[in-house]
């Protein structure tokens, strides 16, 4: 047998959360994916939390419905140039950078486990703004820029943040840099310390992947191909 895909090119995001039955999500976050690794369609090596769009958050909780999964979940998106978005990898469990969502303010797991312990709901939803960086990936590919002569795009990825979620397992260095450059006042951010949204740049992960839900999550209609 045969699947066709269409395929979408656009930006990856990845959203996440709880969703509980006759409540709908009642935790949620949306990260759109700076960088990746491998650099053209790999795992996410640094991302930034953004508001929400309009509708996502509902068109997500209906797909979810008609597969029959309610807790935690993360879905990765591709957005085209018309600002719809498609499904291309569901996650029904915890996943690699939940610390993410949780430096934002939406502690997927712990939403969920209170839940499940009959705690009661908390409702919670991530601010933007705040990064995700896994540093072995972020390494390579800043070496990566240098092997392609592109000096200065290796420069902004190993530039320091503020506010950022990390992979475990980080070197001790990086932490006494950041540490070092923070007391200078040398990092990046606003007066309330909350780094700046990442401006889209021409290093960001564009993709043209294949997508696993051939329709639009804004007008959410039966699934085709898999999950």
């Amino acid at each position: 047998p045969y699947l066709l895909q269409g395929l979408i090119r656009g930006d990856v995001y990845s959203v996440a959360g709880v969703l509980v039955p006759d409540e709908g999500i009642v935790s949620f976050s949306v990260a759109r994916y700076i960088r990746t690794w491998p650099p053209r369609a790999g795992n996410v090596a640094f991302a930034v939390t953004i508001a929400e769009p309009d509708g996502l958050r509902d068109g997500i909780a209906r797909m979810l419905g008609e597969l029959g999964w309610f807790g935690v979940f993360e879905l990765e998106l591709i957005r085209d140039g018309d600002g719809a978005f498609f499904a291309i990898d569901l996650n029904p469990r915890l996943y690699g950078s939940l610390a993410h969502a949780s430096r934002a303010g939406a502690p997927h797991a712990v939403v969920f486990c209170d839940w499940v312990l009959g705690r009661g709901i908390r409702r919670a939803t991530a601010r933007p703004g705040v990064h995700y960086r896994w540093e072995d990936a972020d390494l390579r590919h800043a070496i990566s820029s240098l092997r392609d002569r592109r000096p200065s795009d290796a420069l902004e990825t190993l530039r320091p943040r503020r506010d950022v979620a990390r992979l475990a397992g980080r070197p001790r260095a990086a932490v006494r840099v950041e540490r070092m450059l923070d007391e200078l006042d040398l990092l990046p951010g606003d007066a309330s310390g909350r780094a700046q949204p990442v401006q889209q740049d021409a290093d960001r992960p564009r993709t043209n992947r294949p997508s696993a839900h051939l329709i639009p999550l804004r007008s959410y209609g039966p699934v085709v191909g898999t999950l």
